[in-house]
């Protein structure tokens, strides 16, 4: 075994004698080095990417969150919530309520979502995100559900041409679970809101949402002791441990999802995304594998004497195959070191000094590209390029082997030539 690997290191490298076959070696593990360093910073940009992402548009998303398998609501029940309580790394847990529904203001008709909250909202993550919010929790949950305060977005309060004085009466309907009915009143149920507060999101879903007592939202869908989620109040280092604790607390028509997975559109944008970027980059690749194939071509042309004398000497068909198996191996290896060592130090030099800016802020300056180098991403890219390298050297491994212990009729027909030469 030892003697194949010397040999395959020799075809591999040459350093004695540089051939062309030597310098074409070397453009195989060249190219494969830049397709790898290439595909290693576009994935490690994605990652930093997404991570900007999740920070600007998922900061008022709760860590945890607790969601119905089926169906869109799920029937309150107390004593599963005082043990989620209970648990350690657990602050609070938020009630809601979230239906979509009409909303009217002076001829103005628009569709939105009404957010009921219980009182503990004002503890979860999206209170503490939301900008220029005034909320009184006394006065908010004390009012009578068809008085009900509201503090809308502050996109929807300019929409609809409103102010929060407590004096902009808003005007709500749902669709009734009757037949079809000509009246407005017959078939939606009706109800009044007055605007007391707004606030500032950075979610464009939210754009056009409606905070309102959660026993407002009860009364008007008929939903009593109904939530939509719970949100979960925990610091972000408890989430996984949490996370495995509550899958083993909660019945089986419940579900706990992350923050990062609570947007599913996005999360299946990023999927696409990113799986098109493996795709499109991995045809590089694999031109780097037609390289090393077509220099296996060539390198077994070159070494049809040495070929015999392998065999010669009592060398094996299988062992000659693994002498070009582990050459194209090698060759490869080397490519996928360079790269990667590449890829990983201008990922560092990019962190630290920031030499690519995506755009400059007035007062904090340029701001760099955002790199996130995962280990997993660098192994999953060497593995795939060397299982690739591997299927490549396959077939010049088995015209090598054949080369040099040829069949009955491949010697008559040489033989044959030979004579008429």
């Amino acid at each position: 075994m030892l003697r194949i690997f010397f040999i395959a290191q020799r075809y591999a490298q040459q350093q004695v004698k540089k051939t062309w076959v030597h310098r074409l070696s070397r453009l195989t593990c060249y190219s494969t080095a830049l397709s790898i360093a290439v595909l290693a910073l576009v994935v490690s940009t994605m990652n930093g990417m997404t991570h900007v992402f999740q920070a600007l548009f998922d900061r008022d998303r709760a860590v945890l969150k607790i969601i119905p398998k089926e169906g869109k609501t799920f029937t309150e029940n107390q004593i599963l919530k005082t043990k989620i309580r209970q648990l350690p790394s657990v602050q609070e847990v938020v009630e809601l309520l979230e239906e979509r529904v009409l909303l009217q203001y002076n001829g103005i008709q628009i569709l939105t979502t009404l957010k009921g909250v219980a009182p503990s909202f004002v503890q979860s993550e999206g209170y503490k995100q939301y900008k220029q919010i005034d909320l009184d929790a006394k006065t908010f949950f004390a009012s009578k559900p068809k008085i009900a305060p509201a503090i809308v977005s502050n996109s929807l309060a300019k929409r609809i041409k409103t102010t929060p004085d407590c004096s902009t009466a808003l005007t709500v309907f749902y669709p009734k679970n009757q037949g079809l009915s000509i009246s407005l009143d017959r078939f939606y149920k009706k109800g009044m809101l007055a605007v007391c507060g707004a606030f500032v999101t950075s979610s464009q879903k939210e754009d056009k949402l409606v905070l309102v007592p959660i026993g407002f939202v009860e009364q008007l869908t008929n939903r009593l002791q109904q939530r939509t989620a719970w949100e979960l109040v925990l610091p972000e280092d408890a989430r996984a441990q949490t996370k495995t604790m509550l899958q083993k607390l909660l019945p089986p028509e419940l579900r706990v999802v992350e923050r990062c997975s609570q947007n599913e559109a996005r999360q299946k944008a990023i999927f696409v995304e990113r799986l098109s970027v493996y795709f499109v980059f991995s045809l590089v690749v694999m031109l780097a594998c037609l390289h090393l194939f077509f220099m296996l071509c060539i390198l077994i042309l070159e070494k049809q004497k040495d070929l015999s004398s392998l065999a010669a000497i009592g060398t094996t068909s299988n062992q000659i195959k693994q002498i070009f198996i582990y050459t194209g191996l090698w060759i490869s290896a080397e490519g996928v070191c360079y790269g990667l060592g590449a890829a990983w130090l201008l990922g560092k030099l990019q962190q630290t000094f920031g030499l690519l800016t995506l755009y400059t802020l007035p007062h904090q300056g340029p701001t760099a590209y955002p790199v996130e180098m995962h280990v997993s991403d660098f192994l999953c890219i060497a593995g795939g390029t060397l299982i690739a390298s591997l299927a490549t050297a396959l077939w010049p491994a088995k015209k090598a082997a054949q080369i040099a212990y040829p069949t009955k009729n491949e010697v008559c027909v040489r033989d044959l030539q030979y004579t008429k030469a």
